[in-house]
């Protein structure tokens, strides 16, 4: 019974966006638009803010996909996410950076109160799915669910009124194929997304006139930090029509399944967006996105969505730019407003202390660049943007340009890695952290020599010199989750 009123709600809503009047959607979202550009006074804190999202994914111990039950997130205290293996760790924002120790401790007691909550199997740090269910093929898990009056319900995504809206907007798309040549997949809905796993670090902008800065920053930062970090250059092998190339089509699922999926029927909703030159031109941009899945307040589920500026708030969450602003409540909760971004490129890292090495290289490297108008910040747009799809496509190989802190232009990695931790260290300073904290934290990412993706197609290809394509994949990762689990630093990996 209760599955069928499920079911039968779950229409009603999908009927409800449908009918939706677009030409009032989008006079509401402009209405709500011009009353936050009217109350920009409200947007300078004049403090840093930093925050941390952690996707994760459920394995039992064979290491074989796991669904969680429907109970796990509230007695791990952690979010749901879109499919029924994955779960997410939305932390406290850090403002005081004198103590950002305790914050850091505060993520480690978060992950392991999730880690032992996992009942016979595992919770893995990586940056896509290893292996499929027990019992079932990653294509069938993805692929299943029940129609209703020509509506499909996946029976392995999170019953979420914003999921279900958005799987059947995404449905429509009438092209099914993903750009990968030799997968034998044709993707339905949304829950292709759900392969990959993601960290986002957040930075607040302290002050309004500073937003273009910052926002360019990230922008800049996304392609090296790509390279430094890709960790997803292949999926499970039973997707797979023929044997993968130990150079492979991508070393980076999350960014070109994201783009594969969401960008459909001329709707760009996946993009690195281009440079801003004021807090007005951000809010238009938001407010004059592509529409996705559009249904006003008085239809929209309660659960899901409040506050005065629904339709605009809606807009923003159905943007998934690279480098994405949300204009929200100042991470220490007084009465100003701010606009954070995130940074959303990049995979989970193999290690809790590689995860915080990143958040803090990437926020860091931020605040530096943006409040010393380094150098990088003349980089042109059209760099910036062929140095990210670079990055997606050959990781830590990746052909990089950077304008480092001299005025000189880098294509060397290495430098280009030198010289924004130089930039981090003074950002993070300047926000107050204790200096030993920057020197144990920036360690594992200032000393990488590659990104965990190559270490990955290495040693699928040792292995595939005496296995089949599909043993090849299943051992390394393997190797790669006994790796995670010892803790130790990927820039100390064989």
């Amino acid at each position: 019974m209760y599955y069928d009123t499920l079911m039968s709600e779950s229409v009603d809503l999908i009927d409800k966006y449908l009918q939706t009047n677009h030409s009032e959607f989008r006079r509401r979202v402009e209405e709500q638009a011009q009353s936050i550009i009217d109350s920009k006074s409200e947007f300078s804190p004049d403090s840093y803010g930093i925050g941390l999202e952690r996707e994760y994914y459920l394995t039992d111990k064979t290491l074989r996909l796991k669904r969680r039950d429907s109970e796990f997130c509230d007695r791990a205290n952690c979010q749901y996410e879109l499919g029924l293996h994955n779960v997410e760790f939305a932390s406290r924002p850090c403002c005081d950076f004198s103590d950002i120790d305790e914050f850091i401790a505060d993520l480690r007691r978060n992950y392991d109160h999730l880690a032992n909550m996992v009942d016979d199997g595992f919770i893995v740090r990586d940056g896509c799915i290893g292996l499929s269910p027990s019992g079932e093929t990653m294509t069938e898990y993805l692929s299943d669910g029940s129609y209703l009056n020509g509506c499909k319900i996946p029976a392995n995504m999170t019953d979420s009124p914003y999921y279900l809206m958005l799987e059947h907007d995404i449905s429509q798309d009438s092209d099914k194929t993903l750009s990968h040549p030799n997968l034998s997949y044709e993707r339905d809905g949304t829950m292709t997304v759900s392969l990959t796993t993601s960290i986002q670090p957040h930075v607040q902008v302290p002050r309004l006139e500073q937003l273009p800065d910052y926002f360019s920053a990230c922008i800049r930062l996304c392609g090296p930090l790509t390279a430094l970090s890709a960790n997803s250059p292949y999926v499970p092998h039973d997707m797979y029509s023929s044997e993968p190339s130990t150079d492979p089509f991508t070393h980076e699922n999350r960014i070109t399944i994201q783009r594969d999926i969401f960008n459909n029927r001329g709707r760009r909703g996946v993009r690195l967006p281009k440079d801003v030159e004021c807090f007005k031109d951000l809010i238009d941009r938001i407010a004059s996105h592509e529409l996705y899945m559009p249904i006003l307040s008085e239809e929209a589920p309660e659960a899901d969505w409040s506050g005065d500026s629904y339709e605009f708030n809606h807009q923003q969450r159905t943007t998934w730019w690279w480098v994405n602003p949300r204009i929200g409540d100042c991470a220490d909760g007084d009465s100003d407003r701010a606009v954070r971004i995130e940074l959303r490129p990049f995979s989970n890292q193999p290690t809790f202390k590689d995860n915080i090495s990143l958040l803090l290289l990437s926020v860091g490297a931020v605040t530096g660049i943006a409040e010393t108008n380094h150098p990088v910040l003349e980089l042109s747009w059209e760099n910036a943007y062929q140095n990210f799809m670079n990055a997606e496509k050959q990781g830590s190989d990746a052909d990089l340009t950077w304008i480092d802190s001299n005025g000189e232009t880098v294509t060397n990695t290495q430098k280009i890695i030198e010289d924004i931790a130089e930039v981090a260290d003074h950002g993070l300073g300047e926000m107050g952290v204790p200096q030993d904290t920057i020197d144990e934290y920036l360690h594992p990412m200032r000393e990488r020599t590659e990104s965990p993706s190559k270490w990955k197609c290495r040693r699928y290809g040792e292995y595939l010199s005496e296995n089949s394509y599909e043993s090849a994949l299943k051992k390394t990762f393997q190797d790669y989750v006994k790796q995670s689990s010892s803790e130790q630093p990927f820039c100390e990996w064989d």
